[in-house]
């Protein structure tokens, strides 16, 4: 079985200021802060078993993430567009619904 390399992941400064305040960040959503720590522990220049072990996750995670954000830098670690039904209603009936929803329900007179 052939090994191959991990890809090199190389940060500026700037870079990593800003994936160590993600990692950081008591409301930031826990899918980007782990892949802020990947990326963090891959410029460190850990394997992917390596960082695997200290991330608590698998090795194909790491390789996904250290693999799209040597490839698209900061966006790359941004959740992939997916395709889906299309809206059936548009931003207006959506106003209307949560409006009546929310509404106070109007006075009936009692018979």
């Amino acid at each position: 079985m052939e090994r191959t390399t991990a890809v090199a992941v190389m940060l500026d400064k700037a870079t990593r200021r800003l994936l160590e305040r993600t990692t950081t960040s008591a409301s930031g959503q826990v899918r980007q802060v782990l892949r802020a720590r990947i990326v963090l522990v891959a410029a460190d220049g850990l394997t992917n078993g390596q960082i695997a072990v200290a991330c608590a996750t698998s090795v194909n995670t790491v390789r996904k993430w250290r693999g799209r954000f040597a490839l698209h830098g900061l966006p790359g670690l941004d959740d992939a567009h997916r395709p889906g039904r299309p809206k059936l209603y548009g931003p207006q009936a959506r106003v209307q619904i949560v409006a009546t929803a929310t509404s106070v329900p109007p006075y009936t007179e009692a018979t």
